[in-house]
């Protein structure tokens, strides 16, 4: 997660949100949700995209139009799933 907040990707709480996850969850599971997570982001990215209009923010001395929210929701969306996932299996 390091490696997305440097190029801007997630903020700084999403790597601390990990951070803790990774430490309660392990290492397994916590790799299955970043990846989960990553796709479900991009799906609700995707979704939002077409629904909501970008706004005008200023990045870097540039006015740029972005697009943004919050990634803890993609990130419960995959702790749903992986948690499912792994009680399906277990069954």
């Amino acid at each position: 997660m390091l490696i997305l907040y440097a190029v801007r990707a997630v903020g700084a709480g999403d790597v601390k949100l990990f951070a803790v996850l990774g430490l309660l969850l392990g290492k397994v599971i916590i790799t299955r949700l970043i990846a989960v997570s990553l796709i479900s982001g991009a799906v609700i990215g995707i979704v939002e995209l077409c629904i909501r209009k970008t706004r005008l923010v200023e990045l870097g001395g540039y006015k740029v139009k972005v697009h943004g929210f919050h990634y803890a929701i993609a990130t419960l969306a995959a702790y749903v799933v992986v948690l499912g996932y792994g009680i399906v299996v277990s069954i």
